[in-house]
């Protein structure tokens, strides 16, 4: 009687499990992100969950039923679940999917996932793409792309990590090798000069010329500065041959900083950037620390 029973309940949970998936075959599929077309995931019905692959990062992402076509997902983001809701349009079919925080994901038909290749190259043809780049919506942004035996490197200057081994897939555009959906896109003008390139689908890096350090203008930056969020840390900047040195007047601590462009300083050792802040006159308001800290010139 109770193999009879085991028996029993086995078969009733594969029937659920699978009358589960039946229930969510119209959600299976390839889903594309709005903001940038190399990102898709792949929904798929497993048992009682609803599973999405992250194709660019082979990550997965476990979803559990909330109400009707809502989902909740086991893991976190921040520290909270992601909310997910699929939609039907206006044949009744599944066509969209609405992730938290990510917009509105579009169901792709009949796709099939590109397997990037990495084309023969030399260190040689890479040097052409290496320098100086600023982001174009956020000019406090800057990189260094270099070459990494036969690769490309991205050394943020913000915070000194560095994203490497983007190698490519034709002349123009690199993949990163672990995560073949980051995508560098450059861009040549008329004389066959890189100008530009675009990150994940969305990020402009403008490539920046020759710098003409000017150490004149390093006089004009000198004085203290006072956080905005808390005011009673000040810093100075003293003007110095090679650059600028910083004074924490809290600790009386200091180093230095060489001249990326004019109004931008860095310290390698300490992944220290500076960037100085003026208005439409040119005239110094501020200094913005580490990418994010803002503080105020308080005097000359």
């Amino acid at each position: 009687m109770k193999n009879i029973l085991f028996l029993l309940v086995i078969g009733l949970s594969a029937y659920s499990a699978f009358g589960q998936r039946q229930k969510w075959h119209d959600l299976e599929g390839y889903f594309q992100s709005p903001d940038n077309k190399e990102m898709v995931a792949r929904f798929t019905a497993r048992d009682s969950i609803l599973v999405a692959n992250l194709l660019w990062n082979n990550a997965e992402i476990h979803l559990m039923p909330d109400t009707g076509l809502s989902f909740i997902s086991k893991e976190t983001e921040d520290g909270k679940p992601i909310h997910i809701r699929f939609l039907r349009d206006a044949t009744g079919k599944v066509s969209q999917v609405s992730v938290a925080n990510s917009g509105m994901w579009t169901r792709l038909l009949n796709y099939t996932p590109h397997i990037k290749k990495e084309m023969t190259h030399t260190p040689d043809q890479l040097q052409k793409f290496i320098g100086l780049y600023q982001l174009q919506e956020d000019t406090t942004g800057y990189i260094r792309l270099g070459v990494d035996s036969n690769t490309l490197s991205i050394h943020q200057l913000w915070d000194g990590n560095v994203v490497n081994n983007f190698v490519p897939e034709s002349a123009l555009s690199f993949f990163k090798v672990e995560q073949p959906t980051f995508v560098l896109n450059f861009s040549l003008d008329k004389d066959g000069q890189v100008t530009r390139f675009v990150a994940f689908g969305k990020d402009t890096w403008i490539r920046m010329g020759a710098q003409n350090i000017k150490p004149a203008r390093f006089k004009l930056y000198e004085g203290k500065y006072q956080s905005k969020d808390d005011p009673d840390n000040e810093i100075q900047l003293i003007a110095a041959d090679t650059g600028l040195v910083v004074r924490q007047l809290w600790d009386k601590k200091e180093f230095a900083l060489e001249p990326v462009t004019n109004s931008y300083f860095y310290n390698q050792q300490r992944s220290y950037p500076l960037h100085i802040i003026t208005d439409e006159k040119g005239h110094v308001e501020g200094v913005l620390l580490l990418g994010s800290e803002f503080f105020k010139k308080v005097n000359p």
